[in-house]
C-alpha cells in the first residue's frame, strides 16, 4: 500500500497566514465585493449570514470514519489547519468563513436564494500554443477582463532560491 504523508497543518496554516496578512482586503473583502458589484439588490449583510451558515455546516459534516477511514486524516488535517489560521492570520469565524465558503456557497445555494441566473456572455480570454511559427514557439495570451481586483506579487527575496 502505497501511504503518502500529510501535509503540515501548521506549516501550510503559517503559509496560508503570510499570504492574508500581507492583504487582508483582497481575502476577506473583495470577493464580497464584486459580488454586490455585479448584483447590486443583494446586500453585504444578507450574503454573510448564508456564508457562515454554510461554512458552519460544512465543517459540522464529518464523513463516517467507518465507512471512509482514509477520510480521518484529512479531515483532522483541515480543522487543525483553519484553527491553527483562525490563530495565526487573527480570524474570526465571519472571516474564515468568508474565505473559506464563499464560492461554495454561492455555487451550490447563494445564486438560487438571491436570484441570480446565469447570464450569456462575451467570450473573454483565449490561451493559445502555437509549437511553429515563422517566429519559433510562441505562447498568446489574450487577457480581457478588468484589472479591478489584481495586485502583484511582492518580490522574491534575492535569497530566494531559483528553481
Amino acid at each position: 500500500m502505497n501511504m503518502k504523508r500529510l501535509p503540515d497543518p501548521l506549516v501550510d496554516a503559517k503559509e496560508e497566514a503570510e499570504r492574508i496578512n500581507g492583504d487582508r482586503h483582497y481575502y476577506l473583502e473583495s470577493g464580497i465585493e464584486r459580488i454586490v458589484a455585479d448584483a447590486p439588490w443583494i446586500k453585504r449583510q444578507d450574503i454573510i449570514p448564508g456564508v457562515v451558515g454554510y461554512y458552519r455546516e460544512a465543517t459540522s459534516r464529518i464523513p463516517s470514519f467507518t465507512k471512509y477511514p482514509e477520510a480521518r486524516e484529512w479531515v483532522y488535517y483541515v480543522l487543525d489547519r483553519d484553527r491553527h489560521l483562525m490563530e495565526l492570520a487573527n480570524l474570526n469565524e465571519q472571516q474564515i468563513a468568508i474565505l473559506r465558503s464563499t464560492g461554495d456557497y454561492l455555487t451550490f445555494r447563494g445564486y438560487r436564494e438571491f436570484g441570480v441566473r446565469k447570464k450569456s456572455s462575451d467570450e473573454k480570454c483565449r490561451v493559445a500554443f502555437l509549437p511553429e511559427t515563422d517566429m519559433g514557439t510562441m505562447h498568446i495570451k489574450n487577457v480581457d477582463d478588468p484589472v479591478t481586483y489584481w495586485k502583484p506579487y511582492k518580490p522574491l527575496p534575492r535569497t530566494a532560491p531559483i528553481s
